[in-house]
């Protein structure tokens, strides 16, 4: 297509009817047989693309082999310099760039965005593709980081969000060092494509969380082996030193007593502070009651008959709630176990909408100075502070017909 340096004059002076009737038909045909080799080979691209996915997807052992290789497919699929995918990395709305091809500068690699920010984020709140031929210019995009954008040498974008299940899971993008007009059809594209790609991003998220899942585990179990051996052991020497200290009439010795006691009581404060960090891995979303159970179950069985009991719908509750319960019910059942001489134990979880319950019951000795807010017993103290801290209580009794009884209560997300 073109214009002529001088007029053409008058068309019907020029052409006749057949004429004119030929080239329309001829052009038409042209139009018609472009457009449906375009779309065969978009297809077969497009198969190519979803076969290489799938076929990394079975063939692969981990969660990143299938990132790489959807990008990979998104960036020969659409012959594009670069592309990457973003994913949420907590709670606060906070997104990184999981995995990226053609990358080169470490500033953009490590950029986190907000919830609505830049391209993504307007692909986020539509729901869909969009495309953006000059980045840095485009009045559409919110807060977008265009310096580090820029440092990288993208000119031209475009994003897609990928869903897992009803949920937005991640943000699909390619992008090049040169203007380039995407076109409706390329968002097309990349929507077929971001489609085929959710079966990855999913994978990637139940390998992320396997991965938690054992790391908590771990976290929980190390940090419980030094509780049953560290921290009980200088409960006992300040309880010991406390019981010798009333014991003896020397002030001298007195006076050594209660620094060993003292430091005992300081060491344990500092080491159960450090083991809390180690199982307080941050935590997002919600924590199902029925997990509480699973964790209470990680204390070591000590040929103590245990029944583990989950009364009501399986709620989905706030973390720092869960991890109260799960520490008063380790605390508890360690107890119970240990100095009770119980023969069976029950564990039970009660859910409401708005409140859930931890029971934990023996058959074995009741302690009268455990029920004690302020007694001597460190690990009770502990229980208390745990309940408390989520705004819940503890009530500490005398089962029926014999053994104790801890009852906490906690809500289930938090008040305000």
């Amino acid at each position: 297509m073109g214009n002529l340096a001088t007029a053409l004059g008058d068309p019907d002076a020029v052409l006749d009817d057949d004429l004119r009737r030929h080239y329309r038909q001829a052009v038409g045909r042209a139009v018609r047989r472009g457009r449906q080799a375009g779309s065969l080979a978009l297809g077969r691209d497009l198969r190519a693309a979803t076969r290489t996915m799938a076929e990394a997807a079975v063939a692969s052992g981990d969660g990143p082999a299938v990132l790489t290789a959807i990008l990979a497919s998104a960036r020969e699929l659409f012959r594009a310099e670069v592309a990457y995918l973003a994913v949420p990395v907590d709670g606060s709305g906070t997104y990184v760039f999981d995995e990226a091809l053609g990358i080169r500068t470490a500033p953009f690699r490590r950029l986190r965005v907000q919830h609505g920010q830049g391209l993504g984020g307007l692909a986020w709140r539509l729901g869909r593709p969009v495309c953006s031929a000059n980045y840095a210019a485009d009045g559409r995009l919110e807060a977008a980081p265009v310096d580090e954008t820029r440092h990288e040498g993208i000119v031209s974008a475009m994003a897609a969000p990928v869903s897992v299940g009803s949920e937005i899971a991640a943000v699909l993008y390619i992008g090049d060092r040169r203007m380039r007009p995407f076109t409706s059809v390329d968002e097309e594209l990349l929507e077929d494509l971001a489609g085929h790609a959710a079966p990855g991003v999913r994978r990637r998220y139940a390998d992320a969380d396997r991965a938690r899942a054992l790391e908590r585990a771990v976290r929980e179990q190390v940090a419980y082996d030094l509780h049953d051996s560290v921290v009980r052991g200088l409960v006992a020497i300040g309880f010991e030193a406390e019981q010798a200290r009333h014991r003896v009439a020397e002030d001298d010795t007195a006076t050594r007593l209660d620094t060993i006691a003292r430091a005992a009581e300081a060491c344990m404060a500092r080491l159960r502070g450090e083991l809390e960090l180690l199982v307080s891995a941050p935590r997002v979303g919600s924590v199902a009651a029925s997990e509480i159970l699973d964790r209470i179950a990680l204390v070591p069985d000590r040929d103590v008959v245990r029944v583990l009991e989950l009364d009501g719908v399986d709620l989905e509750l706030d973390p720092d709630a869960a991890d109260a319960l799960v520490r008063v019910g380790q605390e508890a059942v360690t107890n119970a176990e240990r100095h009770s001489g119980c023969d069976h134990l029950t564990v039970r979880v009660e859910t409401s909408p708005h409140v859930i319950a931890l029971h934990v019951a023996d058959d074995g000795t009741f302690d009268p100075a455990s029920g004690s807010r302020g007694g001597a017993h460190f690990g009770m103290r502990a229980m208390h502070a745990a309940v408390e801290g989520v705004g819940g209580r503890l009530e500490i009794t005398p089962a029926v017909p014999a053994g104790t009884h801890v009852h906490a209560v906690v809500a289930t997300r938090p008040s305000g």
